[in-house]
């Protein structure tokens, strides 16, 4: 057995912050035929070859072209059947970089007539029925892994031991008797499953199949080849000569020119949990470090925490959704609201009865075959799970109890009576459908055993995840290998998840109708679509730009869209649930008693102010108002709306500039506190109001002052725009200043954790970043900012919006990239709104 690198992982292994996501290989060609001889798959197998090139020579070294390939023939008789063949044969002694590994005990090549005597050829010294079911392509000889069906194939630069790629791969089959029985599964550099599929089954004994694949991009380093669903051996006969298994021996491979692999990205992993034990004690270690990844365990409610862990343990799930009736594949949404819906290619899914439910010996889906409760056992209790009619089973997450998608930053889950390595895995895919992660369970020692996987990620990115279970469906008379059967069937227990949780939109506006567009990023790349979610037009479609902000107002845990109108109509703000972008929660209202019918616009800022889950939402007039703050917060009960709070945000009555306000917690005492800039025609000064005292009487966390220092102080009389986030992961969130309109497009970031410790003109000397939009100084449009975590590393990052009179476009900078006197590194540059040309700029919340 080779020993480059062991098949089986070591178990209760944690791995640490590994960085990056995988790129999945991307298919160019599949070649696939089946036939009776060689001559009836000569032609697919040339065209698999022309596919990928020349062959070039057995000599040392990378021709960074071309193919190689392999047929057996010129395998001396030293290294023939009844001899093993060396796992490096074809690296070292006929450099053609290929190793092989398995979990069986060694390789073998069978003898020709002159080594071994006619009657012998093609194994028929193991078992003298196999020269009967077993043809050849090439000439005689033939290769299969010795004690295992499973032969790794591992690519390194020819006659070196330093790892490689290949473009593609093919091989040639013989006497393949079962649909699914045989396969080949891709793998690159880093060990990802990248592509995978099955091998077309033969007409009739000594029979052949090919597959090849090529790809266009993802360099494969291993290729794992299941050949058939047993070894082969002295007493083992293939299911046409009166045996039980399908046997499946291999000829020649052809491949892709070994090549240096190039570096592709991992997926953001942060730790891996897996364990496997004849009993609970063996694998309960891993399973409460696992849930200690998550987070401490939420209520089973209808709405997300946020944080924290979900679990499904199967033991509540009553007697009339239990063996011999089916789940409802939304059970967990809306019967017990966890966040998860299940979807398969079978008919249902079913959770084993208890005994009291079914009887003693009838559980763990005893009804369905005797022996399924010798070979299953369980972690929690007594109930399991399965897909009926299929061993895959799908995880879709959404918010709990509705039907909002929704993320998790982690998934779990235990298993039962995995025979085989490589027959029981987890995929993880984002949003997109994009699988970004895979990983094979451990095989667990013996019947009634278990073995559990939990992945954790850097971020909540995950939205579905595809549970594998062995290689063939539970059914009345399907046994498992272990008693007899022909496939390894697996059951499920425990599911451990991360708490669901929605993507955080972004509102986009500035076009005078009305109207808003809803983005969200991308959960993997953080980048955004050109093309918007969704649209809302509280308010009709009237002739007014609007503002906008996000925040969870009705406490379900998803973030609501908050707009109010800009200058030209009576002003009035509303809310609509982000959970469907059109129920309306709060309908248009006029945020000033008294001033119902002022008409110069305002802004909104959102967050929660006093710890009850639904945020508070805070109204600002534009021009024509005063500097006025008024607080609104919505009972939990009645959900009606009442002012919280109303006070000037900057201390000057008369000034009819407006005012404009964001929430951030600038003191890291853990609560929001409220910067309030002034509004148009006044400089850009500043006010601090204490979080704490919001909600009774707001009182100053700091002196008032001049966002801009300096000759600005003086001369800007366009007020300030703000905004506020965690730029450096201090902690503390830093305060973000935006040259206003008639302004140029400076940014101004000062460190929050300076200022509200009263060293403003020290947090301006050494800013956390100060630099004009596109290093533009004498553009006049200003420039309005909000902050996100596009790229999911808890840095806020910064979305800077055109202004005035300029092509509507966002720009975004990762918070990692900012330096504090040149503009950061771009992230990504977003035309908004058709790109037109806005007298009001873009508004962005």
């Amino acid at each position: 057995m080779s020993k480059n690198r062991p098949l089986v992982a070591p178990l209760s292994r944690m791995l640490e912050q590994l960085e990056g996501r995988i790129v999945p290989a991307i298919v160019s060609t599949i070649r696939e035929t089946t036939g009776l001889n060689a001559v009836e798959i000569q032609a697919t197998v040339d065209a698999f070859r022309n596919d990928l090139g020349t062959l070039n020579p057995n000599a040392p070294g990378s021709f960074g072209s071309g193919r190689r390939e392999i047929n057996w023939d010129g395998v001396p008789a030293g290294s023939s059947d009844p001899n093993n063949l060396a796992a490096d044969f074809f690296n070292s002694k006929s450099p053609r970089g290929v190793v092989f590994d398995t979990l069986g005990s060694g390789f073998q090549v069978s003898g020709n007539v002159a080594d071994v005597g006619a009657g012998n050829e093609r194994f028929g010294l193991t078992n003298a029925t196999y020269p009967t079911a077993f043809g050849t392509f090439s000439a005689e000889k033939l290769f299969i892994a010795v004690g295992s069906n499973i032969t790794d194939v591992e690519f390194f630069l020819p006659g070196s031991n330093t790892p490689a790629a290949v473009s593609g791969f093919g091989a040639v089959f013989t006497d393949v008797d079962l649909t699914g029985s045989t396969r080949l599964d891709f793998f690159d550099e880093n060990g990802m499953l990248t592509f995978s599929r099955e091998v077309l089954t033969t007409p009739s004994d000594a029979s052949l199949s090919f597959l090849g694949v090529s790809f266009t991009d993802g360099l494969i380093s291993r290729v794992r080849i299941t050949a058939g669903n047993a070894a082969l051996g002295a007493a083992a006969n293939d299911i046409t000569q009166g045996g039980t298994a399908d046997l499946v021996t291999i000829d020649d491979l052809i491949y892709g020119e070994p090549v240096l692999a190039a570096p592709t990205i991992l997926a953001p992993v942060q730790r891996i949990r897996e364990a496997t034990g004849a009993a609970v004690v063996n694998i309960q270690a891993a399973v409460d470090a696992f849930r200690a990844d998550l987070g401490t365990l939420n209520a089973n409610e209808a709405k997300s925490f946020g944080t924290g862990r979900r679990e499904i343990n199967w033991d509540g799930v009553p007697a009339g959704s239990s063996e011999p009736n089916n789940l409802a594949s939304n059970f967990f949404n809306s019967n017990s609201p966890r966040g998860v819906v299940f979807s398969t290619p079978g008919s249902a899914f079913q959770v084993s009865g208890s005994v009291a439910d079914v009887g003693a010996g009838n559980e763990r889906f005893g009804l369905t075959n005797a022996n399924y409760p010798f070979g299953f056992s369980a972690f929690s209790e007594e109930k399991i799970f399965t897909a009926v009619g299929s061993n895959i089973t799908d995880v879709q997450f959404f918010v709990p109890g509705t039907t909002r998608p929704a993320l998790v930053n982690g998934f779990g889950a235990v298993f039962t009576d995995v025979d085989q390595f490589g027959t029981t895995s987890l995929e993880f895919f984002d949003a997109a459908g994009t699988l970004i992660f895979s990983r094979t369970v451990a095989a667990t020692p013996g019947d009634g055993s278990l073995s559990f996987l939990g992945v954790t990620f850097t971020q909540a990115l995950i939205s579905r995840v595809r549970i594998t279970s062995g290689n063939g469906a539970l059914g009345v008379g399907v046994d498992d290998l272990t008693f007899g059967g022909m496939a390894d069937l697996v059951a499920l227990d425990d599911f451990f998840y991360g708490e669901p949780i929605p993507q955080i939109p972004t509102i986009v506006s500035g076009n005078t109708d009305g109207i808003a567009q809803v983005f969200l990023p991308d959960p993997v790349t953080g980048t955004f679509s050109n093309l918007f979610d969704a649209t809302v037009s509280p308010f009709g479609v009237v002739g007014v730009n609007v503002r906008s902000a996000t925040g969870d107002v009705d406490g379900d845990g998803i973030a609501d869209l908050i707009l109010i109108s800009g200058p030209g109509i009576p002003i009035r703000f509303s809310v609509i649930s982000g959970l469907d972008n059109t129920t309306v929660l709060v309908p248009p209202t006029a945020p000033f008693a008294g001033s119902e019918d002022f008409a110069g616009g305002g802004f909104v800022t959102v967050g929660d102010l006093n710890g009850d889950g639904i945020a508070e939402i805070a109204v600002t007039p534009d021009q024509g108002g005063g500097p006025r703050v008024t607080i609104f917060s919505r009972d939990p009960v009645s959900k009606a709306l009442f002012v919280s709070a109303n006070f000037f945000g900057i201390d000057d009555p008369t000034f009819r500039g407006g005012a404009r306000a964001a929430l951030g917690d600038f003191n890291n005492d853990g609560f929001l506190d409220l910067v309030v800039g002034a509004g148009f025609l006044g400089g850009p000064r500043v006010a601090i109001f204490n979080g704490i005292t919001l909600l009774g009487t707001p009182t100053r966390l700091v002196g008032d002052f001049f966002a801009f220092p300096g000759p600005d102080a003086l001369t800007l009389r366009n007020g300030v725009f703000v905004s506020s986030g965690d730029m450096n992961g201090d902690g503390f969130d830093d305060l973000i200043f935006a040259g206003g309109p008639g302004g140029a497009p400076r940014i101004f970031i000062l460190s929050g954790a300076l200022v509200s410790a009263g060293n403003t003109v020290e947090a301006q000397n050494n800013s956390v970043a100060n630099f004009f939009v596109a290093n533009n100084s004498t553009d006049r449009g200003g420039v309005r900012v909000a902050a996100t975590d596009a790229d999911g590393d808890n840095l806020a990052d910064l979305i800077a919006a055109s202004g005035e009179g300029n092509p509507a476009s966002l720009r975004i900078y990762l918070g990692k990239n900012f330096t504090a006197n040149t503009e950061p590194t771009i992230f990504q540059d977003l035309p908004v709104l058709l790109g037109a040309t806005l007298s009001g700029g873009v508004f962005v919340g």
